[in-house]
């Protein structure tokens, strides 16, 4: 999952490392109804979300979260944070719980070594 936040992460690196073929790695998600951008798109969010619902990155900004989080745009970032959740992104520790994931993608998880 460490390599989830390079910025340049594709399917082709993902089918180098594990062996198969860029195609194969796109039908396993296909297989689960996404792709491969939508799958990372979704697990930087998600990673993002928790970030700043934890009191021990406030100090950091959105800015950095965003970055480290794998978003080289902090207004794409802004965007989907607010098309997926529902809200700006804001630091704030009266936030809690986890991200909902809308399915069980957790077979993908495998590709994002670490």
């Amino acid at each position: 999952m460490e390599n989830s936040s390079r910025r340049n992460l594709s399917v082709a690196d993902v089918a180098k490392h594990l062996g198969v073929s860029n195609r194969h790695v796109q039908r396993l998600f296909e297989s689960d109804g996404t792709t491969f951008s939508t799958f990372l798109l979704d697990y930087r969010l998600a990673c993002a979300y928790r970030m700043l619902c934890k009191s021990q990155y406030g100090h950091w900004g959105i800015g950095k979260i965003a970055d480290y989080a794998g978003f080289a745009d902090l207004s794409y970032f802004g965007r989907c944070f607010r098309k997926r959740y529902g809200s700006k992104p804001a630091i704030s520790e009266a936030w809690t719980g986890t991200p909902n994931p809308s399915s069980d993608r957790s077979f993908a998880v495998r590709f994002l070594w670490a």
